[in-house]
C-alpha cells in the first residue's frame, strides 16, 4: 500500500512518505479494534494519538477489501495527492 500511495504521490510531484513503525502499531490496534465492533470508525482525537510519535506528515484513511487492489481504489483521492 505503501508503494502505491508513494507512486501516486510521485506522479504529482510530490515527496515520499514513509512508515513509522511504532505509530504503525497503534493503527493495528485501532483496526482491531474497528474488526471487534465489525464497523469502521476514525479515530476522535488523531493529532493526540499521532503526537508522541513525532510524525511530521500524517493522515488516517480505512478501507475495507478482500484484496489490496480493491483498497488501492483510494489512492484516486485528493487527499492522497496532498
Amino acid at each position: 500500500m505503501l508503494r502505491l500511495v508513494n507512486e501516486t504521490r510521485g506522479a504529482h510531484g510530490l515527496h515520499t512518505v514513509r512508515l513509522n513503525h511504532n505509530l504503525s502499531r497503534e493503527a493495528w490496534r485501532h483496526s482491531i479494534a474497528m474488526g471487534r465492533r465489525f464497523v469502521l470508525f476514525h479515530t476522535s482525537n488523531l493529532w493526540d494519538l499521532v503526537r508522541p510519535y513525532d510524525a511530521r506528515t500524517w493522515g488516517e484513511n480505512i478501507a475495507y477489501a478482500d484484496t489490496l487492489r480493491r483498497v488501492a481504489g483510494f489512492v484516486g483521492s485528493p487527499l492522497v495527492a496532498m
